[in-house]
This record gives C-alpha cells, sequence and structure tokens, in this order.
C-alpha cells in the first residue's frame, strides 16, 4: 500500500521522465464517467475491420509524486529541484536552458499541510499568478508557503512549467506520517521553519517588521534597524546575500542554544527579512571606533566582555570561528560600554574542534594587540600609543593563562580572566584609561613567538614561595618557574640546551636580559626571562618549543646557583656529554629528581 501524498509534480514537460526521477515517477490511469443516456452502449459488441474506427487511447502525461516515506538527500535543505543531478533531489532540465543547479526547494512545515517552497537560486524563480482572471508573473527572491488543496505554478524557464500540488489528505494516519516526516527532517536541530513565528501564506506575505534604517553592509551580509509592526518593538535584521543565505540556517541553529548577555540574542527568522536579533543602539565596534576612537579604559572593559563571551562559548565546546571587529557590535557607549558578539563562522569544517577553539585565542590576541597599536598609519593626532611595557604584559597574560589551563584542567579563556586581575594593561583604573586609541599602527613592535628578539626584561628577584616545573631539551633540563602569577623561564639552561658557541651564548644573554659576563664562558648565574620570550628564543634557535603538556611538575626551588644553573661545560666536557657522560653533580642531581618526577606520574594533566 503507498504511503500517503506528500506533494506531486505535474508538468508537460520531458523532465518527468528522466530517470534521475525514476523513484517519483507516476503514471495515472484516466477515470471514464459514461453519460447515463449512453448506458448501452458498451454492451455492444467489439467490431474489428478496415472500416472501423479503433477505440481511441486516453494516456494522462506522467507526473512525479513524492510521499510521506520518501527521504531528501539534504533533510535540512528539503527535496531540491534544478538541473545538477548530484545537489538535487528531482532534476528539472539542463542548465543551458536558464536553469540553476539548485532552483528551488520544497519543505514541509510542522503542521500537516503545509510546505514551504524557497528559492535557492542567484536569479530568482518565476511564479504563475492568477488575478482576477489576469494571469502575472511574480519573481519569487525568498520563499511562498502553500496549504492543503492548493497548489503552486512555477516557471523555471522559457519552456518548462510545472505544478506542485498538495493533494488535501486528511486523518490520524496522515497526520502521524507527518510527524514522522517533520521530526526525521529536524533531527540535526532547529531550522529556520522552526525558529520563525508563522508560515508564509500561499499568495502574498507582509512581513511583521519594518526596515528602518541601514548599520552596516558587509560582502555576505546586512544589518538593518527595524521595528515590529504590531508592538513597535526595535530590533536588529541581518540579511544574508544569495550566495551565502543557507548560512542563514545554521547561524540560526547555532544561536537559539546560546544565552550570554555578551553574545548576540537571536530573536525570530522572517522569510522576508532575514534574521532577526535583539536591538542594540551601536554600530559595529570597528565602525564605531572610527566615528568616535575609543578611549583605553572603554577598551578595557569591552576586552574583558569578549573574554568573557568566548569563556561561554568555549565552555560548551562552541567557537567563534572569526573573531574581528567586524563581528563585534557596541550594544550602547554610555554611560558604559558594552560590547556583544555575532556573525559565527558556521561553515562546516573537518577541523578539530579544539583546536578551532584555540584560534580563537589566537584571534582574540592579535585583535587586543591590532585595535591597541591601529592598522594603517603610524600616528593619529589626538590618541596616544601604547608603549611596549603593556603589550609584554599582555602577551605574558596569555602565554600564563595557556600553562594555567593546562594545569587546571579549565579553557584558556577561562584562564585568562583570571589572569586579567594580575595584568594592568587590561585591568584596573590608571590615569591612561581618559586617552583615546591611535586608529593607526603604533610606533612599537608588536611582540610575536615567531620573533627572535625581544626588548630587555629585568632579572627577576628573589622569593621565597616558588612553584617549578622542568622540560627537558636533551639531556639538558630547562627549569620553568612560577612567580607571582607569572611564568619564567631560565634562559641560562635554554641557551647550553643549544650548545652555542661561547661568544654567542654571551651575546644573547646580553641582548634578552641587559646582564654582561665578566667571564669567557659566560654567566653562571640563572637568568630569569618571562616564558613566552623564553619560547620564543627557543625557537629562534632552531630547537623544539615544548607544548604546556611536556612539564614535569618538580620540588621548589632553591636559589643556589649551583643547583638551578649548572657551570657551562667546555668544549671536550660538551662533547663528553653528548656520549652520555654526566660529569657535573649538580646536572647528576637534577636529573635524578626528573627521573623521580617521571617515574611517579608527575606530569600535569
Amino acid at each position: 500500500m503507498e504511503q500517503p501524498t506528500l506533494f506531486d509534480v505535474h508538468s508537460l514537460s520531458v523532465f518527468t521522465e528522466y530517470p534521475a526521477n525514476a523513484k517519483y515517477f507516476r503514471v495515472q490511469a484516466p477515470k471514464c464517467r459514461v453519460e447515463p443516456h449512453h448506458s448501452t452502449m458498451h454492451h455492444r459488441p467489439a467490431q474489428h475491420g478496415r472500416n472501423v474506427t479503433p477505440v481511441p487511447e486516453i494516456r494522462l502525461p506522467p507526473f512525479l509524486r513524492v510521499t510521506l516515506s520518501h527521504r531528501p538527500k539534504y533533510p535540512a535543505s528539503g527535496w531540491i529541484f534544478g538541473s545538477d543531478p548530484e545537489a538535487c533531489d528531482i532534476v528539472i532540465g539542463k542548465r543551458g536552458q536558464g536553469i540553476s543547479g539548485a532552483q528551488f526547494s520544497v519543505s514541509p512545515q510542522e503542521d500537516a499541510g503545509r510546505l514551504i517552497v524557497r528559492n535557492l537560486s542567484h536569479n530568482g524563480t518565476t511564479l504563475e499568478e492568477e488575478t482576477e482572471g489576469e494571469v502575472e508573473y511574480v519573481r519569487m527572491e525568498g520563499q511562498r508557503g502553500i496549504s492543503d488543496t492548493q497548489s503552486l505554478v512555477i516557471m523555471v524557464s522559457n519552456k518548462t512549467k510545472l505544478k506542485i500540488a498538495l493533494p488535501g489528505h486528511h486523518g490520524d494516519s496522515y497526520n502521524m506520517h507527518w510527524a514522522e516526516l517533520y521530526a526525521d527532517m529536524n533531527r540535526e536541530g532547529p531550522t529556520l521553519e522552526t525558529l520563525k513565528i508563522a508560515p508564509a501564506p500561499a499568495s502574498t506575505y507582509i512581513s511583521p517588521y519594518i526596515l528602518k534604517s541601514l548599520i552596516a553592509k558587509r560582502p555576505n551580509y546586512v544589518l538593518f534597524r527595524a521595528t515590529e509592526r504590531r508592538s513597535h518593538r526595535l530590533v536588529v535584521i541581518k540579511r544574508y546575500s544569495s550566495q551565502h543565505r543557507e548560512q542563514a540556517g545554521r547561524e540560526a541553529s547555532f544561536l537559539s542554544r546560546i544565552e550570554h548577555e555578551n553574545i548576540v540574542a537571536f530573536e525570530d527568522y522572517d522569510p522576508e527579512c532575514g534574521l532577526v536579533f535583539a536591538h542594540f543602539s551601536g554600530r559595529l565596534l570597528s565602525d564605531e571606533h572610527r566615528r568616535a576612537s575609543l578611549t583605553y579604559g572603554e577598551f578595557k572593559i569591552a576586552s574583558k566582555q569578549l573574554i568573557s563571551a568566548l569563556q561561554h562559548l568555549h565552555g560548551l565546546t562552541l567557537y567563534h570561528g572569526d573573531f574581528q571587529s567586524d563581528n563585534i557590535a557596541v550594544r550602547q557607549r554610555w554611560p558604559t560600554i558594552e560590547v556583544t558578539l555575532l556573525n559565527f563562522d558556521t561553515r562546516l569544517r573537518a577541523t578539530a574542534r579544539e583546536y578551532l577553539i584555540q584560534r580563537d585565542m589566537e584571534d582574540l590576541h592579535r585583535w587586543i594587540l591590532d585595535f591597541l597599536f591601529g592598522e594603517e598609519n603610524p600616528r593619529t593626532d589626538g590618541c596616544q600609543p601604547v608603549n611596549s611595557a603593556k603589550v609584554n604584559q599582555i602577551h605574558s597574560a596569555f602565554e600564563t593563562a595557556r600553562y594555567d589551563a593546562i594545569c587546571d584542567g579549565i579553557t584558556h579563556s577561562a584562564a585568562l580572566l583570571k589572569e586579567l586581575e594580575l595584568c594592568p594593561a587590561l585591568n584596573g583604573d590608571s590615569p591612561e584609561n581618559a586617552d583615546r586609541l591611535p586608529l593607526a599602527a603604533g610606533i612599537h613592535s608588536v611582540i610575536d613567538s615567531d620573533q627572535s628578539s625581544l626588548p630587555d626584561t629585568e632579572p627577576c628577584g628573589d622569593t621565597d614561595e616558588v612553584e617549578s616545573f622542568f622540560y627537558t631539551h636533551g639531556q639538558q633540563v630547562v627549569t620553568v618557574r612560577k612567580l607571582n602569577g607569572g611564568y619564567e623561564v631560565n634562559l641560562t639552561e635554554i641557551l647550553r640546551a643549544a650548545r652555542l658557541p661561547r661568544a654567542r651564548h654571551t651575546a644573547l644573554l646580553r641582548r634578552h636580559t641587559g646582564i654582561g659576563s665578566q667571564r669567557r664562558g659566560g654567566s653562571n648565574e640563572p637568568c630569569w626571562v618571562t616564558l613566552s620570550q623564553g619560547m620564543a628564543i627557543t625557537k629562534s634557535l632552531g630547537m623544539d618549543v615544548p607544548k604546556p603538556s611536556d612539564l614535569s611538575r618538580g620540588a621548589d626551588i632553591t636559589e643556589d646557583p649551583d643547583m638551578n644553573a649548572p657551570k657551562p661545560l667546555s668544549r671536550p666536557r660538551r662533547h663528553a656529554m653528548t656520549r652520555g657522560r654526566v660529569h657535573s653533580s649538580a646536572h647528576s642531581a637534577r636529573m635524578e629528581i626528573y627521573q623521580n618526577i617521571a617515574t611517579k606520574g608527575g606530569r600535569i594533566r
């Protein structure tokens, strides 16, 4: 027994007999009704002969029938009609006939007996409508709804005309099968149909929203400020370009699962206008900053709000994917700035989600430095450039948070929020908070982990409470310590691991710490630099940079130079060490500590 009909496709064109449409192909036998006064004609015996006119064969044109048991190739999109056999469920012609690869789609709504016909072509889809006895052609660029017993006539080219008709079934069985179909097609998550307020009527559709003004125009989308017709409530509407319209459904599904004060609130989907968001009074951050530069204090507040938004996303194992000023909106500027994150990258990716989350943090780091320094010219009148000390603090905060995240088993963004309390560049009051940030590039170099030349830093003072870690380069143990919430690494040990000539060893110490050596072989004292500087120097020397998981926890470090910084080896002794002989008793003790940690499972999780 055939399943109840979802919809029929009637046409005089030959596409109904294409092999690609075979599973939907139907032939309907004609129904002949005999007039009462001719009721005896069928009792006459059949006559055959040359002079006898044969009985005409009545053959109705074939049609396509989609039943409630059928399922489309791409459930979230519905049944796709077009010229590309790979992308379409029903092929209705060839591209050379003016038919797009994906011309339009048909999908069920939640209520039984309602369908949505959605245009998928850049050129639109033409509908044939009859009004007061006259036929007119309307170009559909959005979507149109049809209900029980209604039909929709579509002109997809000069030679191809088809009619989509609903049969008008009713009953519990029909409703049950319809509900099963709808559930199967929306199993991947909420779609535009489930998120919209009301279905579009079959003939005309009046949007409940009135567009008022343009907020921003970008290549992929346009943002409008709008009002709701009934309540006059202000909203923001995002309308995608026709080339990127499929992203609307994915973004609606994504945002419907998130609720955070610094992430744009999704409210509705309107087929005429697009995605509907909660209203924000400002502009995109990039436009707002060009109009009236943000102050340093406003930047601190905005940065903390955005880090909080990323912490919420990353805690749900979600990611933004495109963190930049164009994707940040200013909800209000006065009395306190409030920002919100929008325009999520919802493209399907094969990349591991953990990598994309980490890339969010890298984009955030880059955005903070770019925003502080600007983008184009060396200086802007009335704006103060930010000094390198603040950049060092920011860079150190990100690196420290990255290692804290490994130690504490939390996300990088959550660790960074805690680290902000110890980072004056992004937290707290200062006389510079009233300074306006430049719109152009600063005069100071931005620190990057790939740079081999880093600014000098003062050696850190002694402390009684130090948390220590180790990692190894070959047979050289390198010490990392956590001091006052920040990580530092022993540069002397890094340079020993690199086995540099004495002159190069001494020059690098002087360059990165400002400490000169009176001895030819180099300094015996441990020289501490920030962990980010140490990793950049390590990379510049052609050595592998350790991962946070490579650190092993050790006992508290003493300030004994013989224990923390073994003396440099002369060339013969360095050669002996490469053969596996250890001549330094201090180094042997360090290796024993490391081996004990490794055997006891001291690796940080």
